[in-house]
């Protein structure tokens, strides 16, 4: 039986701090004794964050006397020998939560569940923590003490990478972190337990929500946040279904984090259904189903319909999938037939990986200390038969296509982001300044109410051999010199004379080579499998512009200020040269083997935008707590590209050195941007994408 791994901290998450006031209480009064207890519990962690910091382990029982010591000096309080002691006794007996002593109980009765206690404090004070407190000493079963893991052995505190390591390691799950959940209700527990790649969940008491910009900023955010131990424990049981069959029992474990875009409030993933039992984890957007718009939390919606076919069986499921519209990955477990379903939308706009090796994965983002991991094809939905047979070493699932149900772009009805104003940037565009970008900038202000801003992000590298070819140019100066950020400020120029009424936000980032050294085993992880460095050039480029912070200007002779972009929803012109035929070897096929050549170039391009570019894209830029969305890959347009007719959109025949200043290349969004008044747009010259001097 595969074990659910669950670490528990203990401090703090199981056991109450602040119940240490009770006895200090006695000796201070209740409003003194709850100004030490916090007090003397902020310097305790303070305290082991400055022994890391120093190299220098100090055991966490001296940690815990010095910080009452601290404490008892800074609030004037007289605490002797005797007291001292008397507080560090009661200290080792500190009473648990009442919601840990429901979430003990849920896990007597989990058998499928192996529990440890994983903790900063060191063994002599773990043990008499453990049996002095009632409740965790009837939990003996549940956390016996072979169990209970101390940092001491390592000589450091959390939230060092190498005592989440350490716990991983003990559980059995050595290169396998992501199997391992860590409850905690400090956040910076969580936040090393993330940054290690272990899944964790945090106990939020006070409802004020995860707040953590750091962890935000870095991508190491809980998987989940409950108010209590017990609701975690309920929902990583929740996530972890299992299938009887008459050899041997199978378990499904299903995860998510959630970034909220659309609905009235946010919804825990993965869904689940109640009734049934079946389960659903889904990243992305359905703008439609079977031709309706959406409203309210499209997840839930999709789970609603998909449990409602499971009764007329597999093809009713299929039907409801093939009916979704926008950009999705998704994972449904359907209980009742004992089935998983996966894939991607038809064109692969999400990332969804697939480790086929046993255990069989799937994974928005891959752990790159496991090798194996594939892109899933944008090909069709797949499906797993939940039998013991089924998922032997080699898991076999079977395709099924999507049919040819195939909408531009959305950029209307995303929310507020948190602190910030109804006037201020939702959207921001991917912006070189070429063509592409700069017509979607232009339909964007077409769509969003005039008074709200749209920001323009603009990336540019610092480059050695540049550098070295400008001797004594100050660093402002060199990125300037990139062509992207040449173009970028032209276009920029352009929109702001064309839309004088919207706020334009030209947001210049600029990424030293340092940024860049420092960032790139983070974007080598959210790349692979892709590992070329072509992959790695583009994917750069993609994860700082959606970092989005840089120096920003309002209007071409404003002064440039330090920004970080308030958007939620970047936009990204991927898909036009592949729709339009941009690229060079378009022209090429055309002279090679006339329009047939040309379009079977066109087909193949798009074909393989899902394995070759999308997910890699969404996993770079996701990273940021941000959605990517590709308005030139909506269905209906790529539809409607797909079947116009090849010399309506690159005629390279009729006049392929341009019609009144228009080249062939990507003719139809020339003629387009010319009708939006971007002249300049409509007649720059198309060049080698991603020219940011990163190369």
């Amino acid at each position: 039986m595969e074990q659910t791994i669950i670490a528990f901290d203990l401090y703090g998450t199981l056991l109450s701090t602040e119940s240490i006031a009770t006895e200090l209480a006695k000796l201070y009064g209740d409003e003194k004794a709850k100004l030490l207890a916090a007090r003397a519990r902020t310097l305790q962690l303070e305290y082991t964050w400055r022994s890391n910091s120093m190299k220098r382990y100090e055991s966490f029982s001296n940690l815990t006397r010095w910080s009452f010591r601290h404490a008892a000096a800074e609030l004037g309080v007289d605490l002797s020998p005797a007291d001292e002691e008397r507080v560090l006794n009661a200290y080792n007996g500190l009473d648990t939560f009442s919601d840990a002593n429901s979430g003990l109980e849920i896990l007597a009765g989990a058998e499928s569940v192996t529990a440890y206690v994983f903790s900063n404090g060191d063994p002599s004070m773990l043990a008499s923590s453990m049996s002095t407190s009632p409740a965790l000493a009837q939990a003996s079963r549940v956390l016996p003490r072979s169990r209970i893991i101390s940092v001491e052995p390592l000589r450091v505190f959390k939230p060092d990478p190498s005592v989440y390591g350490n716990l991983v390691e003990i559980a059995g799950k050595k290169g396998n972190p992501g199997s391992v959940w860590l409850v905690s209700s400090n956040p910076f527990d969580v936040c090393g337990a993330a940054a290690s790649g272990l899944k964790s969940a945090w106990v939020d008491r006070t409802g004020k929500g995860w707040l953590d910009g750091l962890a935000t900023g870095a991508g190491n955010n809980p998987n989940i946040v409950v108010k209590g131990v017990d609701e975690a424990v309920k929902r990583i049981l929740d996530v972890t279904t299992s299938f009887e069959d008459d050899s041997s029992q199978l378990y499904v474990g299903l995860t998510s984090t959630v970034l909220a875009l659309r609905g009235s409030h946010t919804i825990a993933q993965p869904l689940l259904d109640p009734d049934s039992g079946s389960a659903l984890c889904w990243n992305g957007e359905a703008w439609r189903i079977q031709g309706a718009a959406l409203s309210g939390n499209d997840g839930e919606i999709i789970l609603s319909k998909l449990t409602a076919a499971s009764v007329h069986g597999q093809k009713a499921i299929l039907d409801t999938l093939r009916a979704i519209e926008g950009p999705f990955a998704f994972v449904f477990v359907d209980k009742p037939s004992k089935t998983l379903y996966y894939g991607r939308d038809r064109l692969g706009r999400r990332s969804l990986l697939v480790n086929p090796e046993f255990p069989f994965q799937l994974s928005s983002i891959s752990d790159t200390s496991c090798t194996g991991w594939l892109e899933v094809e944008a090909d069709g939905c797949y499906i797993i038969p939940l039998t013991a047979c089924s998922l032997t070493s080699t898991v076999e699932p079977v395709r099924h296509d999507w049919d040819s149900n195939q909408e531009l772009h959305r950029v209307q009805g995303v929310p507020l982001p948190p602190g910030v104003d109804e006037s201020q940037a939702r959207v921001a565009v991917l912006f070189s300044g070429g063509l592409d970008c700069t017509v979607l900038a232009r339909l964007t202000d077409e769509l969003l109410p005039s008074d709200q801003e749209i920001d323009l992000l603009n990336v540019a590298f610092e480059n050695p051999r540049i550098a070295a070819q400008h001797k004594g140019l100050e660093l402002d100066k060199l990125y300037e010199l990139c062509p992207d950020r040449i173009t970028g400020r032209q276009s920029f120029d352009e929109l702001v004379k064309t839309c004088p009424q919207r706020t334009w936000r030209f947001v210049a980032v600029n990424v030293p080579y340092s940024d860049t050294t420092s960032h790139r085993d983070t974007v080598v992880g959210l790349i692979y499998p892709h590992n070329t460095e072509m992959d790695l050039s583009i994917a750069c480029a993609l994860y700082f512009a959606a970092r989005g912070e840089g120096f920003a200007q309002t209007g071409v002779e404003a002064e440039s200020l330090p920004y970080a972009t308030t958007a939620r929803v970047l936009l990204s012109g991927l898909g036009a040269d592949e729709l339009f035929g941009g690229y060079s070897r378009h022209g090429i096929a055309y002279q090679r083997h006339g329009y047939e050549g040309l379009v079977e170039e066109l087909k193949l391009d798009v074909g393989r935008l899902g394995k070759r570019n999308l997910g890699r894209d969404d996993r770079a830029m996701s990273h940021w707590s941000r959605e990517v969305r590709f308005p030139f890959l909506d269905e209906s347009l790529v539809k409607w590209a797909i079947e116009t007719e090849v010399w309506q959109k690159c005629d390279f025949g009729k006049d392929p050195n341009g019609e009144e200043g228009v080249e062939a290349a990507k003719r139809i969004l020339r003629l387009l941007a010319r009708d939006l008044g971007l002249e300049a747009a409509a007649l720059e010259k198309k060049r080698a994408n991603g020219q940011n001097g990163k190369r």
